[in-house]
């Protein structure tokens, strides 16, 4: 059956994790995961070329905000005596320069306006690698309406981040918020990937925590991975943001080849 003739949003189409294990009798580990990232990624290197150029625009913005007058706050990465796991649902590259909300209120109407324009390329490329990714290795066509909806579900999760920032907060409050920040980071970790196949946003949220559930310990260690490798490199100096690409393209892969898996709990090469 030819991938035009299948619907996105059936439940036959992604069954539950049990369904997956069933028709799979080795185990779904982060290692395997990560295994098959990688081998899709050697097989389509169209996918890591479309996110390092994605990369390369999120540096540019960097280079260009650091020298225009709006105020920014720069990454600070490891230099700052911290390792933080920088894994974002949505698939993004880590920006070495960001601006305070704070700061937009008393800009003049043009430089108000270039910064939303800066904010919009660097989004925006973030936005078409991922779908192209996602489409790709999963042998979709990204439809207008599933980029769109992409786009927004992307756009939701930048919003807060900027309005709700990282604080500081006790040791208790803080080891809760990172549990309840991790459980949910995996339950949704199929959310982009289903997002492409043209499922409504309700039934990619819902399909996504479905799947999750018997693989959070092996998708847990794909969030730390990832996670970690990204904020590892987009804490070299200029290169950063390019650097980090790869592993999100690699993010791209390892939730596709997920994806896959419990499509039909087969190979996770592209067929």
């Amino acid at each position: 059956m030819s991938h035009e003739d299948r619907d996105p949003t059936s439940e036959s189409r992604f069954p539950t994790a049990a369904d997956a294990r069933r028709g799979d009798e080795s185990r779904l580990t982060a290692i395997r995961l990560l295994r098959d990232g990688v081998t899709d990624l050697r097989r389509t290197p169209s996918v890591l070329l479309a996110m390092v150029l994605a990369g390369l625009a999120v540096a540019v913005v960097d280079w260009v905000r650091l020298v225009d007058p709006a105020p920014v706050t720069e990454f600070v990465g490891l230099t700052g005596g911290r390792v933080t796991i920088h894994y974002g649902v949505m698939v993004t590259v880590v920006s070495g320069t960001s601006t305070p909300l704070s700061a937009l209120a008393g800009l003049r109407p043009a430089w108000l306006a270039w910064v939303v324009g800066l904010e919009l390329l660097r989004n925006g490329a973030l936005v078409l690698a991922g779908v192209y990714g996602f489409a790709t290795l999963l042998d979709v066509d990204a439809t207008a309406s599933a980029t769109l909806r992409y786009a927004g579900v992307f756009g939701v999760f930048a919003a807060l981040r900027a309005f709700f920032p990282t604080y500081s907060v006790g040791l208790v409050a803080g080891v809760l918020f990172i549990a309840l920040f991790l459980f949910v980071v995996v339950r949704l970790v199929a959310l982009p990937a289903l997002l492409v196949t043209g499922a409504s946003v309700s039934a990619a949220v819902g399909r996504s925590w479905r799947l999750a559930a018997g693989h959070g310990w092996s998708l847990l260690g794909v969030v730390a991975v990832v996670g970690l490798a990204s904020f590892g490199a987009a804490s070299v100096p200029v290169a950063g943001p390019v650097l980090a690409s790869i592993v999100t393209a690699l993010q791209v892969a390892v939730v596709a080849a997920f994806v896959r898996r419990a499509n039909g709990g087969g190979s996770a090469t592209r067929r």
